[in-house]
């Protein structure tokens, strides 16, 4: 048993190279594609947020602007 003033048996080396862990599917896996309703969706709201970022500006335009125009969920921007 390691005590207070002891160092832990892990090497240093192992504790720098751990990673968290990757949300969302795994690369290769047969889900990780992206759904068509899903890319036509981000098409859409990068179109909408595009629009309102050159007419607006960037500091003038919310979410909330972006969602009424676009007719999104607020959850898709996110």
């Amino acid at each position: 048993m390691n005590s207070p003033n002891e160092s832990a048996a892990t090497p240093e080396s192992a504790a720098a190279t751990r990673t968290r862990p990757r949300i969302g599917r795994i690369p290769g896996s047969k889900n990780s594609a992206m759904q068509d309703r899903a890319v036509r969706t981000r098409e859409a709201i990068i179109a909408v947020a595009a629009h309102h970022f050159d007419t607006d500006g960037y500091g003038h335009t919310s979410i909330n602007t972006i969602t009424h125009t676009g007719k999104f969920a607020k959850g898709a921007m996110y």
